[in-house]
């Protein structure tokens, strides 16, 4: 379980606008919480890109090129590291389910039990 602080970064953005469309532009999100280890790296990267001349790269523009860096594969690989026992139990199930469709839990349990060695069951 990571358990790493996080830090909010606040939306430059102005959300008093006068029109809606540019409110509904700004973004969803007023703040967002990020970990101690991005805020980290967020700051070296615009260190070294503003190390040259005036600041202008802000941690916003780093991020947004970051997230179009996102493939399916790296959000498959995250929803994988991020299940819980109980989230995998529950996927397990549903296969199950739609495989026997007449089954209960009790019965998933059941075949679920058959494949443990119970030497090794602990």
């Amino acid at each position: 379980m990571n358990t790493q602080l996080t830090k909010p970064i606040e939306q430059v953005s102005n959300l008093k606008t006068k029109n809606a469309n540019k409110a509904e532009e700004a973004g969803k999100f007023q703040t967002m919480r990020i970990y101690d280890s991005t805020a980290a790296t967020l700051e070296k990267l615009s260190d070294q890109i503003n190390a040259g001349g005036p600041k202008r790269v802000q941690w916003k523009d780093i991020v947004e090129v970051a997230v179009t860096k996102v493939n399916p594969s790296d959000l498959k690989k995250l929803r994988e590291e991020k299940l819980t026992a109980t989230d995998r139990f529950e996927d397990m199930f549903k296969t199950f389910k739609s495989k026997h469709p007449d089954s209960s839990r009790e019965s998933f349990l059941s075949e679920l039990m058959k494949n443990v060695d119970p030497k090794t069951f602990q």
